[in-house]
């Protein structure tokens, strides 16, 4: 007699256990990530750590508050730029002829995507850009 109230005891107590974990897990569901996917976002951080680094170089960090801009501006905005941007970016770079101009090219790019996205109203970094929307 005193086994079936224990085995009762257990059974009242286990049935709320075994249904609340139940209730409270959450299905996982696993799918196939396409390849192109895969590098297209590999292409992308590389592409952001080149510029990011660029960015610290003492030489653009100068450039960079000279015309008003924090490096950690600069990289917020990185960090904000889409795949298709950073592409084109990053392209321009490669397309510049190396030396000093290659840092005033990558400044000058910087820097028009700072006044594009202070006229979208994005930003608001420079007082002389107006925003388009209001």
């Amino acid at each position: 007699m005193e086994f079936s109230y224990i085995t009762k005891t257990v059974a009242k107590v286990m049935v709320p256990v075994i249904l609340l974990s139940t209730f409270l897990s959450s299905a996982a569901s696993a799918g196939m990530i396409e390849t192109e996917t895969v590098i297209a976002q590999s292409q992308m951080n590389m592409d952001k750590q080149q510029l990011l680094s660029l960015v610290q170089s003492d030489d653009v960090k100068q450039q960079l508050q000279s015309m008003g801009i924090s490096s950690e501006d600069a990289e917020q905005r990185i960090n904000a730029l889409t795949a298709e941007e950073l592409s084109a970016l990053n392209q321009q770079l490669a397309d510049a002829p190396a030396g000093g101009n290659a840092v005033i090219g990558a400044l000058l790019v910087i820097f028009v995507l700072f006044v594009i996205t202070d006229m979208a109203c994005a930003t608001d970094i420079f007082s002389f850009v107006k925003c388009v929307n209001k």
